[in-house]
């Protein structure tokens, strides 16, 4: 089974990777074990190439401490590597070609970060994989993701609340440069201020995308810890109402107008 994990978020993806691959070698231990059902299921479903949920309250926090789980890696029954160049892609791809006497899962990079050329490289990798092979992909979006690919592979949406844990932040400053932190403009919007607009000019529909998906998130969690108010929730609405606006790549200028309505 193919699985690609999607999240809206610029995530760390070696990061995650590691974290994906600590709990799949847990999980796998325990079938010498006679606790935790529901982890021992959840392998033998995914083993046997059976639709499972991905239990994401494994990964509510980081885990920075990935010394034990890296001993196992590339040795055991997961394999991790990240290529960003065609040249690696097409090496690391050839050498998976051996044998697998058991499920082994392999982690790859995010398909949002390589060309449709080399997707189309990986695509015969994805469509003959060498058996006992699973590949776990992950990418922001589905409009990264050639279709003959998202065809032969199971899209499992990662949580906001996962992927704000993994966020990469270099990129992600990148990215959102030309707008005010999200937990700043938040404080603006919950006081009912103005602010001056940013420029236009400066702002891709991407970075865009990015911010209001973390003010979305940001405005949901004050939701949950605080409970809800007039306020809070016309700020909710107000932001999926841009976003909605973003979709239709309505001008920039007035998605920032529709926040302070």
């Amino acid at each position: 089974m193919n699985l690609i994990l999607l999240s809206n978020f610029i995530i760390e993806d070696q990061l995650l990777s590691l974290s994906v691959a600590s709990k799949l070698l847990e999980i796998a231990d325990l079938n010498n074990r006679s606790d935790n059902l529901n982890d021992k299921e959840n392998i033998k479903n995914l083993n046997n190439g059976k639709n499972t949920e991905i239990n994401w309250d494994w990964f509510k926090s980081k885990d920075n401490n990935n010394s034990n789980t890296e001993k196992f890696i590339n040795k055991q029954q997961i394999i991790v590597f990240n290529s960003k160049s065609k040249e690696n892609l097409s090496q690391n791809l050839i050498s998976l070609y051996v044998k697998y006497n058991q499920p082994t899962w392999l982690i790859l990079g995010s398909l949002s970060e390589i060309s449709n050329a080399m997707q189309q490289g990986l695509l015969r990798f994805i469509e003959e994989p060498p058996q006992n092979l699973n590949i776990i992909l992950t990418a922001r979006s589905k409009s990264d993701i050639l279709s003959t690919i998202i065809s032969r592979c199971e899209i499992k949406p990662i949580p906001s609340f996962v992927s704000f844990n993994y966020i990469n932040k270099e990129k992600n400053d990148e990215l959102t440069s030309a707008f005010q932190p999200p937990k700043d403009f938040l404080q603006i919007l919950l006081q009912n201020k103005t602010t001056n607009p940013p420029e236009f000019k400066n702002i891709s529909r991407d970075g865009l995308e990015t911010w209001l998906w973390q003010l979305e998130y940001l405005t949901s969690q004050v939701i949950l810890k605080n409970g809800s108010s007039d306020r809070l929730e016309h700020i909710f609405e107000n932001i999926l109402e841009a976003k909605k606006l973003n979709q239709a790549n309505v001008l920039n200028r007035l998605i920032w107008a529709q926040l302070f309505v």
